[in-house]
Formats: structure tokens, C-alpha cells, sequence
């Protein structure tokens, strides 16, 4: 050993200052996958909100005009809208309530559709 490593003191780390250290590190672990998952959601709102806009307020094509485009994957389209809406709200409430006021205020502007079985829709 050398002298200038036995003149250091020396830390015995107790079970609680363990615990603490540990504990800290998980808040701060937390703090930025929360972070992380707010930065991520407003990503996501941004490009669900384009697609939105594409089909609910295009300047050239009514909805309904569309809806007739894409035939039978019109089902699929308002189903994935439904389940994006579904899975936002349930990440943001709480958490974000002026993006998850920014989704519901866009779907609520949107007209009801009436969704046959061969998967096309049409505006009730």
C-alpha cells in the first residue's frame, strides 16, 4: 500500500446509505423515462394530428370523398384513430392534460361515422 492510500479514509457504506444511493437512483431513472415517455407523446400527437388533418380537414376533399378512396380499409383507418385516442388518453390523463385537451378537442370535431361490413364508412 502505498502512503498516500493509508493516509485516505476509508467508507464503510451502512445498509441505509445504500438503500438511499439505490433509492436515488431509481427517482432519478424514473424522472427521465417519464420525461421521455412526455417528449414521445407529444411526437406522437403531432403525426396522429397530420393524419388527421389529411382525412378530417383537407382543403380539396370532403371526408366523406376520402373515406370512398380508401375503400375498405376505411374501417381500419377510424379503428386505429379510435384505439390512438384510447391509448393517449389513458397515458396522459393526469399527466398532460393540455395535449390530451389538444386530441380530444380534434376528436370532437370529427363527424360520426357510420362503418359497414365490408370495412368502407361513410359520415352518418
Amino acid at each position: 500500500m502505498s502512503i498516500l492510500a493509508s493516509q485516505l479514509p476509508t467508507f464503510v457504506e451502512t445498509p441505509e446509505v445504500i438503500a438511499l444511493r439505490k433509492a436515488q437512483s431509481l427517482k432519478y431513472k424514473t424522472d427521465r423515462i417519464l420525461s421521455s415517455g412526455l417528449r414521445l407523446a407529444t411526437l406522437m400527437e403531432q403525426e396522429w394530428s397530420k393524419s388527421f388533418d389529411e382525412l378530417w380537414n383537407d382543403p380539396e376533399f370532403t371526408p366523406q370523398e376520402l373515406l370512398a378512396s380508401v375503400g375498405t380499409h376505411a374501417a381500419e383507418l377510424i379503428q386505429i384513430n379510435t384505439a390512438f385516442v384510447a391509448f393517449m388518453t389513458s397515458q396522459l390523463q393526469g399527466k398532460n392534460n393540455d395535449l390530451l385537451g389538444k386530441i380530444q378537442a380534434k376528436v370532437a370535431s370529427m363527424p360520426v361515422c357510420k362503418i359497414k361490413e365490408d370495412g368502407t364508412a361513410t359520415i352518418a
